[in-house]
């Protein structure tokens, strides 16, 4: 599973999937370094647990950040849904999503072969 809503990731250990970002009034540049981290909650004041690169091909309003399952294979090995912090940020310069006025930005990884109630995904078996 690999779903966003409303800023929330949700997304089963050692699944990949694709952000397609898009924000108004930006211009994503070749020369651009967008970084998507992922944080233990609270833990902004110390090194991410994940930091993965998106490069940019050209000039565009858009930019893709992609995590394949190497990336989002981390976390306790149990059957709990786990809870951490991320943020985007462009040239170490600028966070465009991250902790704001309305709190952080939370990334929710669930077990290994979970699929949601609402996923059209199919099914895990063991």
């Amino acid at each position: 599973m690999f779903k966003i809503v409303n800023k929330t990731f949700h997304v089963s250990r050692g699944d990949s999937g694709t952000v397609n970002l898009k924000l108004k009034n930006t211009t994503f540049r070749p020369e651009d370094d967008v970084v998507f981290r992922i944080y233990e909650v609270q833990g902004l004041d110390s090194d991410p647990i994940i930091e993965v690169h998106a490069s940019v091909e050209e000039e565009s309003d858009t930019v893709n950040i992609s995590l394949n399952g190497e990336d989002t294979n981390f976390g306790d090995l149990g059957n709990e849904i786990l809870d951490f912090w991320y943020e985007i940020a462009v040239n170490e310069d600028r966070t465009i999503i991250g902790f704001d006025e309305s709190g952080a930005k939370i990334f929710k990884l669930y077990p290994t072969g979970y699929v949601a109630e609402d996923s059209d995904e199919g099914t895990a078996t063991e």
